[in-house]
């Protein structure tokens, strides 16, 4: 099965993590060597609290810090950042990871692509797919959000975060019950430059540090 995440939604899953539109948001993804563990933040002033709140969701469900390999966070680093150069942008991002490794009590590297390249209008897709060869430790996949649909949705019920998909609701501040999640994200075939949804050239666009 694979999990696509909403904002404010946390999952696991074998292979597959999707986000849907990462416009201020960012995808973030910890790695281990059997599961994706992944968090779909939204501003800069929520995020921190959000990821704590995965974290503490996973090691419930048995992740420690020790399991992790490797950590990804995908976004717009204009947009997310507000600033007119990614170079600026990297600058925060690499402070946000640090950030993030350190609410998880792990080090070690943390990978990104910046999204803006492709200059999205309505934000964009990113999937990680568990690279079972381990270098990378994930595969991206990506595409303009104005240029996917969904291939269908279910709904999940989890009991307040007991299971492998949960949502949080800023309302009630508190886990959602219920909560209706994608099943799958497609190129748009009907629009005039359409495609299948692309791989990340890792050579030349994935940016890595050590948190």
């Amino acid at each position: 099965m694979s999990v696509f995440l909403d904002e404010e939604m946390v999952g696991k899953d074998a292979t597959t993590i999707g986000f849907p539109h990462l416009l201020l948001c960012m995808g973030f993804v910890a790695v281990t060597g059997n599961d994706l563990w992944g968090v779909h933040l939204t501003s800069t002033q929520t995020s921190q609290a959000m990821l704590g709140r995965f974290w503490a969701w996973a090691q419930n469900k048995g992740l420690n810090a020790g399991a992790i390999t490797d950590i990804y966070g995908c976004c717009d680093l204009k947009v997310r950042y507000g600033v007119s150069s990614s170079n600026a942008g990297l600058i925060q991002w690499t402070n946000e990871m640090g950030v993030f490794a350190g609410i998880l009590g792990w080090n070690g590297p943390a990978h990104g692509f910046d999204t803006s390249i492709i200059n999205p209008a309505d934000g964009t897709f990113v999937q990680y797919d568990r690279n079972l060869s381990g270098n990378p430790a994930c595969r991206i996949f990506y595409k303009r959000d104005e240029k996917t649909h969904a291939t269908g949705f279910s709904t999940v019920q989890y009991n307040g975060g007991a299971g492998d998909v949960a949502a949080w609701s800023n309302h009630n501040n508190a886990w959602r019950l219920f909560t209706s999640m994608k099943t799958g994200i497609a190129g748009n075939v009907s629009t005039f430059h359409w495609g299948t949804i692309h791989e990340v050239d890792y050579g030349r666009r994935l940016t890595t540090i050590n948190v």
